[in-house]
């Protein structure tokens, strides 16, 4: 699992989020393979890396589905996205979310 996260986060650090999915899809196929939420953002992170908010936030919604709690990784990952893309309402729209989940927000 670990060797496998690397291989996702490696794709995210290419911004290959189609190979990024791929492997996480592997992850989500194979019962002896469990995703965290490390697996998770580091595909949220190829795809706000691509500059790809729609794909970001379908992996933060399947991750909430498949029982990963979101982390202050994940949140900073869409807010960026949202900034990115200049949609600022949207990114106030999970700063609040995280504040009412009271997961701490960074500085």
């Amino acid at each position: 699992e670990v060797s496998l996260g690397s291989v996702i986060n490696a794709c995210a650090e290419a911004e290959d989020v189609e190979k990024a999915e791929m492997w996480l899809q592997v992850m989500l196929t194979e019962s002896w393979l469990e995703p965290n939420e490390v697996s998770y953002n580091a595909v949220i992170k190829a795809c706000v890396k691509a500059g790809n908010i729609e794909k970001a936030e379908h992996w933060v919604n399947r991750m909430s589905q498949d029982g990963i709690t979101m982390t202050p990784v994940t949140y900073n990952l869409i807010i960026s996205a949202c900034a990115q893309s200049g949609d600022v309402a949207r990114a106030e729209g999970y700063l609040g979310e995280m504040l009412r989940r009271q997961i701490p927000a960074n500085k």
